[in-house]
């Protein structure tokens, strides 16, 4: 329709409607066992953190904070791997209540609640194990890269993937020189990305606070936590002369106490190419304020900041000593 100058026609856009129809427009088969295209805006939200997060190499989950207009990276770090598995659970919990009561007594709302409620836990099943691919592909990205030369990253954490990925690269050449004469080194790419996808599922790698580091603490794992120094940071700051509310035991790392300090001088630090890069900033600026400092005081107390900085940084490189 032809308009007058001036005139202006808005043009309606519905998100979750107009997806759908893009979607059938391009023939994009649909999820097995699924009769209708259900995407909602918050799955593309939710689905470019995760990819963000896991899949980008310089990710950094201060910026992606700050993209999702969160209050704490914290919070971010738990819409991005907690809040799914969360949501799993608590409606798992609730089609195991409502089911115990006898079909007979249910009434045709309660019949339809829990064919919907199964429908929707199936969604999220398959939305949580597409997120977790993600996850997986990048640790298994992050491996193949450190076996190429490409990254080579410092820390006690990089120590422990150098030794577990050499352990995959001694068993993936056994199998490749029982299974043929080749001796080329590609020719164990592909046993060895196997080893990794299987290693994946249970082994992690996520981005600190502030850029400088990645974890490789496992979630539940005790003798991990045990070690995380985070949360040694964390016990040292409880007040064990009050009482009153329960103390909650973590089952994964509390970045709220980490600093670059403390990722160094932890078990689980890994600090990538991206990371040392962040860490050569920091260090440049230090080296800065020494010389540049306003007053004695100042250019002393950066001198004794650097000081600590540079053994920090010279601990984790000796952690892989001979591997870079």
């Amino acid at each position: 329709m032809r308009m007058g100058r001036g005139e202006r026609k808005n043009i309606p856009f519905v998100l979750h409607k107009t997806l759908p129809e893009f979607a059938a427009l391009n023939g994009l088969a649909l999820p097995d066992g699924w009769d209708s295209w259900a995407v909602k805006p918050h799955q593309l939200r939710r689905g470019f953190a995760v990819a963000y997060y896991h899949g980008f190499e310089a990710s950094s989950l201060d910026a992606l904070s700050r993209f999702l207009r969160h209050f704490l990276p914290e919070m971010t770090r738990v819409y991005v791997n907690e809040a799914l598995p969360g949501a799993i659970g608590r409606l798992r919990e609730e089609i195991a209540a409502r089911t115990q009561v006898a079909r007979g007594a249910m009434s045709a709302e309660d019949r339809q609640w829990l064919v919907d409620a199964k429908k929707l836990l199936d969604d999220l099943a398959d939305r949580g194990a597409v997120f977790n691919e993600v996850r997986c592909e990048a640790l298994v990205h992050r491996m193949l890269a450190m076996w190429d030369g490409v990254e080579t990253p410092i820390g006690q954490g990089a120590k422990r993937l150098y030794g577990d990925l050499d352990g995959m690269v001694a068993k993936a050449s056994a199998e490749v020189r029982i299974g043929s004469r080749s001796n080329h080194p590609e020719a164990i790419r592909q046993p060895l990305t196997s080893l990794l996808q299987d290693y994946a599922k249970t082994h992690y790698l996520e981005p600190v606070p502030g850029h400088a580091a990645h974890c490789v603490c496992r979630p539940g794992d005790a003798d991990d936590l045990a070690q995380a120094a985070c949360l040694r940071a964390k016990a040292g700051h409880r007040s064990p002369w009050q009482s009153g509310g329960p103390v909650h035991e973590d089952v994964r790392p509390d970045y709220a106490f980490s600093s670059v300090y403390v990722c160094l001088g932890c078990p689980h630090c890994a600090a990538f190419k991206a990371d040392q890069h962040v860490l050569a900033n920091t260090l440049e600026r230090l080296e800065d304020a020494v010389d540049r400092g306003a007053t004695p005081a100042s250019r002393e107390s950066a001198a004794d900041k650097l000081a600590r900085f540079k053994g920090a940084i010279a601990a984790a490189k000796a952690a892989t000593k001979g591997r870079a």
